[in-house]
């Protein structure tokens, strides 16, 4: 008796669970079709899904229809590296030692050394026509990069930075030129030059 009770309680659970079952499927169905009603999706849903073949070779042009690219002949552009470059030469003629450094503040800058002075010296390659202008904010950048890069590097802790930027055309601010007097009258050795380039 006690095993017939058992089975029977099994099989009505077995029962329910099939059950409950059967009607979570009918209630997706009922809501899938809710779905495909509100957004007329019928077709796209039971559409198949297989993925579609792909050629993955370039059809090519003939010769006779490659055009050569179009070259200005006009003013090729002097990249900024020529002009940094330019400036490494003349600062070693000048009789500097150029340090070959590691600071990605100072990625684009030029580091020399003569005596106990330690010339950093920003190049910007730009003209008037550009809209680039060197600002206030461009410069106190520049003093802070220089900070920076003396303190994480003790050894140059002894020698007296001076700061210079070199432009090729003349772009700075009246208030960054302001500035630059300004710091010049505390002692800070700043400045700027415009070389033509």
């Amino acid at each position: 008796m006690t095993l017939g009770i058992v089975l029977f309680v099994w099989a009505i659970t077995l029962y329910v669970f099939n059950l409950k079952k059967q009607k979570l499927q009918e209630d997706k169905e009922r809501r899938l079709k809710a779905f495909e009603d509100k957004f007329d999706l019928g077709d796209v849903l039971k559409a198949d899904l297989t993925p579609l073949k792909v050629s993955y070779t370039t059809p090519q042009t003939p010769l006779e229809k490659i055009e050569p690219p179009q070259v200005d002949v006009a003013m090729p552009p002097k990249p900024v590296l020529e002009f940094k470059e330019y400036l490494e030469q003349r600062y070693q003629k000048l009789g500097y030692t150029l340090w070959k450094h590691q600071y990605k503040e100072l990625d684009g800058d030029i580091v020399a050394k003569q005596g106990r002075e330690l010339l950093f010296v920003r190049s910007i390659h730009s003209s008037k026509k550009a809209s680039y202008r060197l600002t206030i904010n461009d410069i106190k950048a520049f003093r802070v990069d220089v900070g920076d890069f003396i303190d994480s590097n003790p050894p140059f802790a002894n020698y007296q930075p001076s700061l210079l930027l070199v432009l090729s055309d003349e772009i700075v601010e009246n208030e960054a030129k302001a500035y630059i007097e300004r710091l010049q009258t505390q002692d800070k050795k700043i400045d700027y030059k415009v070389i033509a380039f």
